[in-house]
């Protein structure tokens, strides 16, 4: 891309397959489908970055490093591509173009995620197992703390005692920490 961050016409079959879009007559933030902040920002940077008023290898590191579609690795739609930059110049050394490498680490971030998830998942298991009795009397304990949410809130004042209420979430907290069980 240029300094008004406009796809140049050169570009690998990779990018179609990575950003499921042809680049031609884009913009970069176009590309990367991004909110209207980030590609003000990004705009500012090219301003920067083009002008040449940081060492290219310092400005590279305010660019956008990642670009993510989905929040949620599970998702249907979850993407993760990662960014590089690199500088073409003129004759004279003068920077008149950006070449950014897409490459695409959802599987990879997929796959370490999951691993993760059963790593958790094993830890909880063996912690629950190895405290049977403690488990269970905090399970029962646990029971006791919901009850005890109901006098958190006073309709007649429409108050919320916000102590109370996060000393039972603290407690929850600490118990579902102790055996592993981070989803609740």
């Amino acid at each position: 891309f240029d300094q008004e961050l406009k796809c140049n016409d050169v570009y690998t079959n990779a990018t179609k397959n990575i950003f499921e879009k042809d680049p031609k007559g884009l913009s970069y933030p176009e590309l990367l489908e991004l909110p209207a902040d980030e590609s003000t920002t990004l705009k500012e940077w090219a301003n920067i970055t083009f002008s040449e008023m940081l060492p290219f290898e310092s400005a590279i590191g305010l660019a956008p490093q990642e670009r993510k579609w989905g929040t949620n690795f599970h998702e249907e739609n979850f993407k993760s591509v990662s960014l590089q930059y690199f500088p073409m110049r003129d004759d004279d050394g003068k920077l008149m173009n950006i070449v950014a490498v897409g490459t695409d680490k959802t599987k990879e971030i997929q796959a370490t995620e999951y691993f993760n998830e059963k790593e958790k998942y094993v830890s909880m298991i063996l912690k629950i197992l190895g405290n049977k009795t403690q488990f269970s009397s905090f399970i029962n304990e646990v029971h006791s703390i919901f009850s005890q949410f109901k006098n958190c809130y006073e309709e007649e004042s429409n108050t919320l005692n916000l102590e109370l209420s996060m000393m039972l979430l603290h407690t929850l907290n600490g118990g579902f920490g102790l055996y592993s069980l981070h989803e609740l």
